[in-house]
């Protein structure tokens, strides 16, 4: 899989922070830390296997939300499931979890006025 991670880039008028972390706290994610630029990293763990993440950075108008799941070393089978799988649907993967955590971000893009994941 070529990129591991799932990104949309758009401007909004406002600071996002605070809904992306109601949206986090509604959705069981935890905010994991925040970067010197702002940039808030979100997390949710999941039981036997790994993690939703998702980065929501804002400069100025410009919102950059990147999110994966982050696969259990345990759980990867060499040269089938990578550390990193990212949301969109189409591959035989993670099928489930993928759909969960896509289900979860769809859910902020939403409250962004912004296109779902597919």
């Amino acid at each position: 899989m070529a990129n591991s991670r799932t990104v949309r880039d758009f401007q909004i008028p406002f600071v996002v922070a605070p809904l992306a972390d109601a949206w986090a706290f509604a959705n069981a994610f935890s905010l994991v830390f925040v970067e010197p630029d702002g940039s808030r990293h979100y997390r949710r763990s999941r039981a036997m296997g790994g993690a939703w993440c998702c980065v929501v950075r804002q400069l100025g108008p410009n919102v950059r939300i990147e999110t994966w799941i982050y696969t259990a070393w345990f759980n990867r089978i060499p040269f089938v499931i990578p550390a990193e799988l990212s949301l969109e649907s189409g591959h035989f993967v993670g099928v489930h979890p993928r759909m969960g955590c896509r289900n979860a971000v769809n859910q902020l893009l939403a409250q962004l006025r912004q296109q779902p994941i597919q």
